[in-house]
């Protein structure tokens, strides 16, 4: 059966909601430390919540950067604001389908989009850098890729080994999230299948 969508009395709770996500998301593509297999992302009832103060906060950063660099630098606008487009189909105003527990659904992979006009600021960035210290700038840029693309190799390899089995992904997302149902049903389910 299709998911039942918001009703007007949750509305408020979605759009604070989508602030807090913004922020989960924005923490994802700066720190990718561990891969979230499944996310809880509970409605947030007020406009008051730190996350959703914060994210609100960084979202209007985000757009007032794109505001003031507008003339000096159109490309740069162009990126900041396709990134905060890009997560017009995340704000989850139509609700898509996930179990009760989740809340406003939320999964890594959503983050292809909005990861394309992230690395495109960052590239801006160190092409800044470029520009003004070419010698220095091009050190610290070479070092700077080495590191990150350590960082995600090692972070790709030890998530690779959660997905080496069904049993080792459903056992790693119960102990990230005990209290949710689905995933104790697909690990109970794998257990006695093997």
């Amino acid at each position: 059966p299709p998911m039942p969508q918001w009703t007007m009395d949750q509305l408020p709770a979605v759009i604070w909601s989508f602030f807090a996500t913004f922020l989960r998301y924005l923490g994802e593509l700066l720190l990718p430390l561990r891969p979230d297999l499944y996310i809880q992302n509970p409605l947030r009832s007020s406009p008051l919540d730190p996350m959703v103060l914060i994210g609100a906060a960084a979202f209007a950063a985000l757009a007032w950067g794109a505001w003031c660099l507008r003339r000096s630098h159109p490309g740069v606008t162009m990126a900041i604001v396709f990134f905060l487009l890009s997560f017009g189909p995340l704000s989850n105003l139509v609700r898509i389908s996930g179990p009760a527990d989740m809340g406003a659904p939320m999964a890594e992979r959503f983050l292809y989009i909005p990861s394309l006009a992230f690395t495109a600021v960052v590239g801006w960035l160190g092409a800044g850098l470029l520009i003004r210290r070419p010698a220095a700038a091009m050190l610290t840029i070479r070092v700077a890729t080495a590191a990150i693309a350590l960082l995600c190799v090692a972070l790709s390899w030890s998530g690779s080994r959660l997905w080496a089995t069904e049993a080792s992904l459903f056992e790693t997302m119960t102990q990230q999230v005990p209290d949710a149902p689905l995933p104790v049903f697909l690990w109970g389910t794998v257990a006695c299948r093997d």
